[in-house]
Parts: C-alpha cells; structure tokens; sequence
C-alpha cells in the first residue's frame, strides 16, 4: 500500500506525526516497563540454612516466598498469616506440637500450600481459619503415641 500526499508540506506533517506517536509508544511502553516489578520468589531453608526453626523462616518471608524444610522433627506450634509455600526439602520432615493444646499448624493467610510433610500432637493438625485458596498436599497426620511406664 502507498500513501499518496497532495503536497509535500502534507507528507512531511504526516511523517512529522508518525513520528512522535512512535516516540511517544516507546517511551510509554518503557515507563511501563520499567513499572512492572520482576518478582521471584525468595526460599528459605530451615534446618539447614539459617532458620533452625519454621516459624523463624514465615516471619522474614514475604508473601509468595518458599520453605524448604530439612529432614529432622521440629518441635513448634507454627502459625501462618501470609501467602507462603511450605514444602519439604527432601524426605518428609516431622513437626511435633510444642503445645499439646494448640493446632500444629494454623493458616490464617490466603494461599497457603503445605507439602510434603508429617504433623503430629496438638489439637488439630493443620487448622485453616477464615482464609481462602490454600492446600495441603502430601501430608501425614498423626496422632501423637503416649507411652505409659511400667
């Protein structure tokens, strides 16, 4: 297709216009850009990395952030308010209740993900509260064994 002009103060007025609505589009589309933030999801490891505790790695996640566990049995109440995955690194990791009259864990945050894991002891094992879009996956829920002296 050829665009036809009347007169060359025409053509150059058209020319002159495309111009700066291409400069504007680029500029516009690099602002947005720039705006966009990239963002990837930070992992904390506990057991291995410097959490020794799960609770300690939820409270310096951000939302959208994983944690590994390491194997081992940790004993903790854990409680999560913020849109986080907790997975097992490798093996299946044992949370014992620290309190036998609280929840293992309690989710109190949106989308929430818990895998891989082995929860035992406490009132419930995973309690989920007034929140939406979260899942357990893979886990093991166990009642905790008393052993009585002889």
């Amino acid at each position: 297709m050829k665009l036809q002009f009347n007169s060359a103060r025409e053509s150059y007025a058209v020319r002159k216009d495309l111009r700066v609505w291409m400069l504007a589009s680029i500029l516009l589309f690099s602002l947005f850009a720039g705006l966009v933030p990239h963002v990837s999801a930070t992992e904390f490891n506990v057991g291995t990395g410097q959490y020794k505790t799960i609770q300690q790695a939820v409270n310096a996640a951000e939302s959208g952030d994983i944690i590994r566990v390491a194997p081992g049995t940790y004993t903790e109440n854990v409680v999560v308010n913020k849109s986080l995955t907790i997975i097992a690194a490798s093996g299946r990791p044992t949370i014992r209740a620290a309190t036998s009259r609280q929840d293992v864990i309690t989710v109190a945050g949106p989308g929430v993900r818990i895998e891989g894991l082995t929860i035992t002891g406490g009132a419930n094992g995973v309690h989920i509260s007034n929140t939406s879009k979260c899942s357990i996956v893979n886990v093991v829920a166990r009642s905790e064994e008393r052993r009585v002296g002889k």
